[in-house]
């Protein structure tokens, strides 16, 4: 038979789909730089930042490119005899226009035009190849994609796109296993990445999403829903045998229940901490193994603010707290409206508040600490030293006179240092 003389032409961009242009998913710039996509959003709770930090390199120089959904096609106007509609017609090593070479069977279509069909390969002029099942002049089937820069993907494809399930595998030694759709992450799947972030669960669009577990390579987990790529209620839990079970608003107040490994137990606001547990921070309670039980506020992981411990002999110390320590029964933080401060011992008193336009500020009164604006202060009549502070401010000093009755406001301007 004669040899067909056959000229190539591409109906849009380049060739067959998103393998030509690279196979770029939206998500893969990001992806295993993040542990995909969903990962970039992440910097959620102890582990966070850090672990965005440590895959953030896993996937640099990956160029981001929109699929080309364009058909293989070629004219059936040349010399020679012409294979019929409906028939295919096997080539070995055929140059297309654009520079990229297909071996495999070409079926005529009506229009004039031969598409790819069937079995085949195609080296594309960019380094990259496809090496599977084509239909109508797309990439639809089981296939290899072996990219330029090392990836490979193995797995199912429809009409050009990653769809169905497969495996992803790039040069630094990272792999996901799973669902697709659409050039993305879609359903179940797995990720590993080469220094040891995986990520098994649910995803949306490259993004985990419903129900998954991240685990770092120091074995700290977090499980639970996930929206977007954000953990948002689940369980944390770390190598010291610290554990949180609670949500995470990312912005605003985090809440839940903290346990530790000697027995401690805190309920109430938390805040996150980049490469730690994480702690107690705003309203909450803490119970100890010895019968102690503290309630109020905290920051940082300790006693700060108003509250009150109660000992397993009934003894109480209510009051104010600095840093974990209580610093006498005539302070308490006033942060909440029925919060108020006692600096009166007995007979005639007045109100004092303190805030200010800096906020979080320490309120002391007469050298006493009366815990941090805003603050609403119940003064014995008399004479008083009122001072604010914080760290990076030039400290406020005022003396004021408290009568019976009276209500007074201080709003001091810190000024930086």
């Amino acid at each position: 038979m004669k040899q067909l003389r056959q000229v190539a032409i591409v109906t849009a961009a380049a060739c067959a789909l998103a393998i030509m242009s690279g196979c770029e998913t939206p998500g893969d710039t990001a992806l295993l730089g993040g542990l995909l996509g969903g990962m970039a959003p992440y910097a959620k709770t102890a582990q966070g930042a850090a672990s965005m930090a440590a895959m953030g390199s896993a996937a640099s120089g990956y160029a981001n490119a929109q699929a080309s959904r364009s058909q293989i096609t070629v004219n059936n106007n040349a010399g020679g005899v012409q294979p019929q509609q409906g028939q295919t017609q096997n080539v070995t090593n055929h140059k297309m226009d654009d520079g990229s070479v297909y071996s495999g069977p070409l079926l005529p279509g009506s229009d004039g035009k031969s598409r790819c069909h069937g079995y085949g390969s195609i080296k594309y002029t960019n380094g990259n190849s496809y090496t599977g099942e084509f239909a109508n002049g797309f990439p639809d089937g089981r296939g290899v994609v072996e990219y330029a820069n090392g990836r490979r993907y193995e797995g199912d494809l429809k009409r050009g796109k990653l769809d169905g399930t497969g495996t992803m595998t790039y040069p630094e030694g990272g792999k996901y296993v799973g669902e697709w759709s659409d050039n993305e992450k879609n359903g179940e799947g797995k990720i590993v990445s080469s220094n040891g972030y995986t990520y098994e669960g649910e995803w949306k669009r490259d993004s985990f999403h419903g129900q998954g577990v991240f685990i770092t390579p120091d074995g700290t987990k977090s499980s639970g829903r996930w929206e977007n790529g954000k953990h948002i209620e689940g369980t944390d839990e770390w190598p010291d045998g610290t554990k949180l079970v609670g949500t995470w608003k990312h912005e605003g107040k985090n809440t839940g229940t903290i346990t530790w490994k000697d027995g401690r137990e805190y309920k109430g606001d938390w805040k996150l901490v980049t490469g730690k547990p994480d702690l107690p921070d705003g309203e909450g309670a803490m119970t100890w193994p010895d019968g102690r039980k503290y309630v109020g506020e905290f920051r940082d992981g300790k006693m700060h603010g108003f509250g009150k411990m109660t000992y397993a002999d009934g003894r109480t110390e209510d009051g104010a707290w600095k840093q974990g320590e209580f610093t006498g029964t005539q302070a308490a933080s006033g942060k909440t409206d029925n919060k108020q401060q006692s600096a009166a011992t007995s007979g005639k008193q007045g109100m004092l508040t303190v805030d200010s336009l800096v906020t979080d500020c320490e309120v002391f009164v007469d050298g006493a600490f009366m815990g941090n604006t805003p603050a609403k202060l119940r003064l014995s009549e008399g004479a008083h030293t009122i001072e604010v502070k914080k760290d990076g401010y030039k400290p406020y000093k005022k003396d004021v006179t408290v009568s019976e009755g009276s209500e007074l406001t201080l709003r001091p301007s810190l000024q930086k240092e």
